[in-house]
């Protein structure tokens, strides 16, 4: 079982608790029309007297990468067009390393890319048969044109075969 959904959960709901979460922010949720198996959680935060939306998305093994490329493309399109910095976290399960084979893996980068959102971080899960990208950081400046630091990178540690992965505002920009 994959904890990471469950984890940007409870960092979520700590910040909204501790009053450095702001709200719930509805607006930029996935639409979900036809009620696809998939969690959608966005917060404002703010932090150097900058405001962040931060939120965490899990998409089911077994929901089509093709319709959620496209209900996720409306969501960063509206995104990229408003004033804020973006941060999304989440389970995808999309595995980045297919990016070569199944189009729909492609086409959901080029649909990251073309709103203006960049993959920064990364959750691998590794055995010794086999290794995967399916957890993903994105981070996105919609209208604004600074971009913003950030660090990341991924956790070693031989606790279980995920390598957890870390995100990091810095800087005063």
């Amino acid at each position: 079982m994959n904890c990471l959904p469950l984890l940007i959960s409870v960092v979520l709901a700590f910040l909204l608790k501790n009053n450095l979460g702001r709200n719930l922010i509805a607006s930029y949720n996935l639409d979900n029309t036809n009620n696809h198996e998939l969690e959608d959680i966005r917060i404002e935060i703010t932090k150097h007297n900058k405001k962040y939306i931060v939120g965490s998305i899990y998409r089911h093994l077994n929901q089509s990468i093709t319709e959620f490329k496209s209900m996720l493309d409306v969501t960063l399109s509206k995104m990229s067009h408003q004033r804020h910095h973006f941060i999304i976290a989440g389970d995808f399960n999309i595995n980045l390393l297919q990016w070569e084979t199944p189009s729909a893996v492609k086409d959901y980068l080029d649909i990251v890319i073309i709103n203006n959102f960049v993959d920064t971080a990364y959750y691998s899960d590794m055995t010794s048969n086999s290794s995967t990208l399916i957890d993903h950081i994105t981070k996105g400046t919609g209208t604004l044109n600074n971009e913003f630091k950030t660090k990341s990178g991924i956790l070693v540690s031989d606790i279980s075969d995920n390598l957890p992965n870390y995100f990091l505002l810095s800087g005063s920009n």
